[in-house]
């Protein structure tokens, strides 16, 4: 959260970007996406900055394991994880009910 300052895009302007609805059907989950504050051009390329988990398929993205230009620059998301336990001890979860 210390890096907050450096995102291109201010927080309030993210949720602004992606408006889904979770229960309509496959293909009609997002009904507005922006980009720069303009619709998303369905033609264009764009870039994306993810996790290793999910630019490898984790999570049910499997379309982002062919992607082009992938650029694995930082440490398995599994390392820093066990990394940080190792550090500050067990952590007692908090149930966000994202996640069953």
């Amino acid at each position: 959260m210390e890096r907050i300052a450096e995102l291109a895009v201010p927080l309030d302007e993210i949720r602004n970007m992606v408006v889904a609805d979770p229960v309509a059907s496959v293909g009609s989950r997002l009904s507005h996406v922006m980009v720069g504050g303009e619709p998303i051009d369905r033609a264009a390329t764009y870039g994306l900055v993810s996790n290793n988990d999910v630019y490898n398929g984790g999570d049910g993205y499997a379309m982002f394991r062919d992607a082009a230009n992938v650029c694995d620059i930082g440490p398995d998301l599994a390392d820093v994880t066990a990394e940080y336990l190792a550090k500050t001890g067990f952590t007692h979860p908090i149930s966000t009910g994202m996640s069953s």
